[in-house]
């Protein structure tokens, strides 16, 4: 494994080790040539994105960014949604969001911190989406 924050693409490959990411999410074989990468998607990937060190450190930077832009949660959820999907959203997810965040914060109401942490789950849920995902 490489310590880094570059795209896959700009990583040594070493021909006798698959790198444990790219096995995960099929990644080319490093011992043959082939003009063509099969396409797959399986559960393990789905959950190796929401629990990943990576998507938990940008959903807390992502975080931070969207309490720091607005006051009240239908404008951070709108301010989310326009940086993550380049939309707004519609009534029927800030209702559903707005009530997430209220029962996340009542389940964690001990933790100082549950106003970040609430935020961070829901911004890791958004950057674990399909629409964030996929491009249609």
């Amino acid at each position: 494994d490489y310590d880094h924050v570059y795209r896959s693409v700009y990583l040594p490959s070493r021909r006798l080790a698959r790198h444990p990411y790219m096995a995960t999410f099929d990644g080319p074989d490093t011992n043959e040539c082939a003009e063509n990468r099969k396409v797959s998607t399986v559960p393990l990937q789905s959950l190796f994105w929401m629990n990943s060190d990576f998507i938990q450190t940008n959903a807390q930077s992502f975080a931070e960014k969207v309490l720091a832009n607005g006051s009240g949660a239908e404008e951070r959820i709108a301010f989310a949604f326009e940086t993550a999907f380049a939309r707004s959203p519609e009534e029927s997810e800030i209702n559903e969001l707005t009530a997430f965040l209220e029962s996340y914060q009542k389940e964690i109401a001990t933790d100082p911190d549950k106003e970040s942490r609430a935020w961070t789950s829901l911004c890791r849920v958004l950057l674990a989406s399909n629409e964030f995902v996929y491009i249609d």
